[in-house]
C-alpha cells in the first residue's frame, strides 16, 4: 500500500502529521529547535548518551517452556474449573 493510498486526495501524509502535531501537541512544536540542537550535539559526539540495559526487553519468542504445564498451573491461570 502506498502512502498516497493512505490519505484521500492529493494531500500527502507528512503535511497531515505535521498539522496534527501542531494542533494537538503544541508543547512539542515549541521545543523542536531545542530538540534538533540536542540531536546534532549527539550526532557530533559532543553529548554522550548513557548505555541502557536492554536485556530485560529481549524476549525469546517461540521458546518452549522448560517445564511441562501442570493442572495446577492451568487452573491458576484459567480459574478453578471444579464443579
Amino acid at each position: 500500500m502506498s502512502r498516497a493510498s493512505l490519505v484521500e486526495g492529493s494531500v500527502g501524509l507528512r503535511p497531515l502529521l505535521k498539522l496534527n502535531g501542531s494542533v494537538s501537541m503544541p508543547e512539542f512544536q515549541a521545543r523542536e529547535g531545542e530538540h534538533q540542537a540536542w540531536k546534532q550535539s549527539v550526532l557530533a559526539g559532543e553529548t554522550i548518551l548513557e548505555d541502557i540495559d536492554t536485556e530485560p526487553f529481549n524476549f525469546n519468542r517461540g521458546r518452549k517452556p522448560t517445564l511441562p504445564s501442570t493442572k495446577e498451573a492451568r487452573d491458576m491461570v484459567a480459574g478453578d474449573r471444579k464443579s
